[in-house]
């Protein structure tokens, strides 16, 4: 195998310098960082882009973020499993003028059931809509974890659990109108237990 045909590492970066290491920690170039098309749940919202606003203007007046979590690329840089909007944050900043180059990243270890997990388990700024969470725990579904599992590693208890995915299994029309805010998911959801489609 030659040096192209391996794998992309985090070593690998390090001695090629697309990753430098700081008194901070591990930094890379903002144009090395790359999003995963699907892997993101967010809805773009006037919530989402409200929080957006705030984080570039927070950025912009020298706020300091935490690092983003990734994992190495094969086709080069890094894949984004926890910091989307600080990154999008990012990109408009420098859209603004902002002069970044370098962004601090931590190394995500775990295999990509973990990944997915992690989605749920970060969004400690702005927590995930109830239908944004349903969207992740049906995929940790999809990994085989049952329930209590996802209970589990969410550090919630199974019944919330339960009560997401039977939204994210509800009809179309129940999620639009949560979606929309006319009716809360809790209702939507027992309305669906009790009633059916």
């Amino acid at each position: 195998m030659t040096e192209e045909e391996k794998p992309n590492s985090f070593k690998r970066m390090i001695k090629g310098g697309v990753i430098k290491r700081a008194d901070s920690g591990m930094q890379i170039r903002f144009a090395d960082i790359h999003v995963k098309p699907g892997f993101n749940r967010r809805v773009n919202d006037e919530r989402f882009e409200e929080s957006i606003g705030d984080l570039v203007a927070y950025i912009v007046a020298g706020g300091e973020v935490p690092a983003l979590e990734v994992y190495a690329r094969d086709g080069g840089g890094v894949w984004i499993v926890e910091g989307h909007r600080r990154h999008l944050a990012y990109s408009r900043a420098i859209a603004a003028g902002m002069p970044v180059e370098w962004i601090k990243i931590t190394q995500f270890v775990g295999n990509d059931a973990e990944r997915v997990a992690r989605i749920a388990t970060s969004n400690s700024q702005l927590p995930l809509s109830s239908l944004e969470l349903a969207s992740v725990y049906r995929e940790l579904r999809g990994f085989n974890w049952s329930s209590a599992e996802i209970a589990q590693r969410m550090g919630k208890k199974k019944d919330h659990v339960d009560r997401i995915l039977a939204l994210a299994d509800s009809n179309t029309d129940v999620q639009q109108m949560v979606a929309k805010g006319e009716v809360a998911a809790t209702v939507a959801v027992q309305h669906v237990k009790a009633h059916g489609d």
